[in-house]
């Protein structure tokens, strides 16, 4: 994967003139004990060992940085340039907390009339810190361990996973997630899953996008995690939602749903067709789940559908008295499929309106 170019500085290596895109910053507020607490809370599952001090310093520094990324991203920036960052230590109630800062600017680049020196090779380098050295084994070791299928994903390996950015550990991390939920695994710790997935943060977003969506429908908890990285990273697979939507069971198919509201970072003209494909998966992916009928009464008959709870309702109630879903399925105040086809219809439109097909 290529690296997003980050310095300190007002220069990039190999790069010739920067064009200002935009002033970025992010803030990451922590308790000093955080880490400890959710690594702690999560031995029982995972086991291992607690992370130093100086580890959960350098994850939230990670954290800061990786926001910046995404907020330049988001400005169209090849690179950061000026960046710092600050720690500062809020204290108060007997309480302490971390707040972390990090400021920059976003860049896009020009690249440099740079001529190679024929003994340098691309992908290669001519020399190796020792540290590097460390993590490039580090990295290789894991590897093996999941290709003889013994990786056990403990504490100390996750904070690995993500601070090395091991990303062809991602697929097998998220099959851990989906079998331990499937499994109904009462300890998982919702907030240590959300912090590993912060790995995709790192990833080229086309990438990050393939695996998160290969696992949509798998697993329900897992959807709703996944959905907070999609929120954050701008990703929509219209494609991957349609054929969730077309064959999963119902309450996958209205997880699906919440996908489709995504706003993407970007929009092109091939996404009206996709958008429109997807429209037409809708209009009868959520049929009625019971019919309306007529029942006796000592007045004569009424007309009541029934939920799928078993209770009766008159077909002049909307949602179930009993679970508060209605004929199709879905609770009352959550998106619907009604929804998400206003929402698409109108993006249909504006787009056909503003994008060209060049």
């Amino acid at each position: 994967m290529k690296k997003f170019p980050v310095s300190t500085t007002n220069l990039i290596d190999g790069y010739g003139k920067t064009f200002n895109v935009g002033f970025v910053s992010s803030h990451v507020v922590a308790g000093t004990n955080l880490f400890s607490d959710m690594f702690a809370s999560i031995s029982d599952v995972f086991g291992g060992r607690s992370e130093t001090y100086r580890n959960q310093l350098a994850s939230i520094k990670k954290e800061a940085i990786d926001e910046l990324i995404l907020e330049a991203k988001k400005l169209g920036g090849d690179a950061l340039v000026g960046v710092s960052v600050d720690f500062d230590e809020i204290s108060g109630g007997n309480k302490s907390m971390f707040m972390v800062t990090a400021v920059g600017t976003a860049v896009k680049l020009e690249q440099a009339n740079v001529i190679k020196p024929d003994f340098i090779v691309d992908k290669m380098a001519s020399r190796l810190s020792s540290e590097e050295l460390r993590v490039m084994r580090l990295k290789a070791d894991y590897l093996e361990l999941n290709a003889k299928g013994s990786l056990k994903f403990t504490e100390e390996n996750i904070a690995d996973i993500i601070e090395y950015e091991i990303f062809d550990l991602c697929v097998p991390l998220l099959e851990f997630y989906k079998n331990a939920y499937n499994d109904g695994s009462p300890s998982l710790n919702s907030r240590i899953v959300e912090y590993s997935l912060s790995i995709f943060k790192g990833m080229e977003p086309s990438e990050a996008e393939k695996i998160i969506y290969s696992f949509l429908g798998k697993s329900l908890s897992l959807d709703f995690m996944l959905l907070k990285v999609c929120k954050d990273l701008g990703l929509v697979d219209y494609d991957c939602i349609a054929k969730v939507i077309k064959s999963a069971e119902l309450k996958s198919k209205q997880n699906a749903l919440h996908f489709i509201m995504v706003n993407k970072n970007e929009y092109k003209y091939g996404d009206i067709a996709k958008m429109e494909g997807l429209l037409e998966v809708l209009s009868t992916a959520f049929p009625p789940l019971s019919e309306v009928m007529q029942v006796k009464t000592i007045m004569g008959s009424k007309s009541v559908w029934k939920c799928v709870c078993g209770c009766e309702n008159s077909e002049k109630i909307s949602y179930c008295t009993s679970c508060n879903c209605d004929i199709f399925g879905f609770k009352s105040k959550s998106i619907t499929a009604d929804d998400v086809c206003i929402l698409l219809k109108k993006d249909v439109e504006i787009l056909k309106n503003n994008l060209t097909n060049i």
